[in-house]
């Protein structure tokens, strides 16, 4: 979590693959589960800042809100409000395999200089388009959403090694290793 709470001021593109836990009834509770038992919870997100382009929480019920006294608590929010522009987090409890079969496509397709929103849209594509039999229920596929500005982050006048570098730097500090 320490290392997290360095690293997010100075990550373009971040990726939390986690386990989340939403609870509506008191949603400052909630939260995203990282290495070793750690926990970030919702109301440690508001308080960040975070200069991320995009931020992706291919986690569970991380697009889930709930209105707590006069506001509305959300992950999707708190990031918002951390700073970052864009976000993708899912509606429910996301199927593991689908979802990562989604998020290697949307990459790919992201660092092609296709936009946020076509990019996801491309990948679920793929999934089902790779097995219809298997994947064509919604719950497989639907899960993610694209929130906030889904411009491409890539172009042919930039180069995506420096943010691979520092997604990687992010993944490997938020799993511990």
């Amino acid at each position: 979590k320490q290392a997290f709470l360095e690293m997010a001021p100075n990550i373009d593109l971040l990726h939390i693959a986690s386990h989340a836990v939403f609870d509506p009834a008191t949603p400052n509770l909630s939260y995203l589960q990282l290495a070793q038992g750690e926990k970030l919870f919702l109301e440690e997100v508001y308080g960040l800042s975070i200069p991320a382009e995009l931020v992706v929480l291919s986690a569970c019920q991380t697009a889930t809100s709930a209105h707590y006294g006069r506001s509305v608590h959300a992950f999707h929010l708190a990031f918002f409000q951390a700073g970052v522009p864009s976000v993708i987090a899912g509606l429910w409890d996301l199927p593991d395999l689908a979802t990562s079969h989604i998020m290697e496509d949307f990459y790919r397709s992201l660092q092609t200089g296709t936009g946020k929103a076509n990019a996801l849209r491309s990948a679920q594509l793929a999934l089902i388009e790779a097995d219809a039999e298997a994947y064509q229920h919604p719950f497989f596929w639907a899960g993610l959403v694209v929130q906030g500005d889904a411009s491409p982050i890539f172009s042919q006048h930039n180069t995506y090694s420096s943010m691979a570098i520092k997604l990687l730097l992010g993944l490997l500090a938020i799993v511990g290793l």
